[in-house]
């Protein structure tokens, strides 16, 4: 599941609370987190990408990801949320959020998806005339 899915799902929480960086966040400290203005703070956007990761792994999704969640809590521990890094600092968090980004968006366990065969771009009906968000939506009730 993504941030957004967990930031409005605080009852399908696995958890309590969530460690990032080395600090330790309650719930509602982690709900205020994806709540926060990213601001093009990185430090901010992978903080909510991690806690998604995190949150996924604890929920029971493919825990392979770990290397890359423990990679981007030792950047949280270099440059801790709200710091905003630049240069080369920034672009290191840019690519751990893109990786927990990808591995937040592979899909939902569970969910009730059809079977489709072919590309993402084609299942989602990219080139058709009708592959407007409503009619994608309408294609997956």
């Amino acid at each position: 599941y993504t941030p957004g899915y967990w930031k409005n799902h605080e009852e399908a929480w696995p958890v309590d609370e969530l460690t990032l960086g080395g600090v330790t966040l309650s719930m509602a400290a982690a709900l205020d987190l994806f709540d926060a203005p990213t601001k093009g703070d990185i430090t901010i956007i992978l903080a909510q990408h991690l806690m998604a990761a995190k949150l996924n792994v604890a929920n029971g999704s493919d825990p392979s990801i770990q290397p890359a969640i423990d990679a981007a809590d030792a950047y949280l521990m270099m440059y801790p949320v709200g710091s905003r890094p630049n240069g080369t600092a920034k672009d290191e968090g840019e690519m751990y959020k893109d990786e927990l980004c990808d591995y937040n968006e592979l899909g939902c366990p569970g969910d009730d998806m059809p079977d489709f065969i072919g590309t993402a771009a084609e299942a989602l009906g990219a080139g058709t005339e009708d592959s407007s968000w409503g009619a994608i939506k309408k294609q997956l009730d």
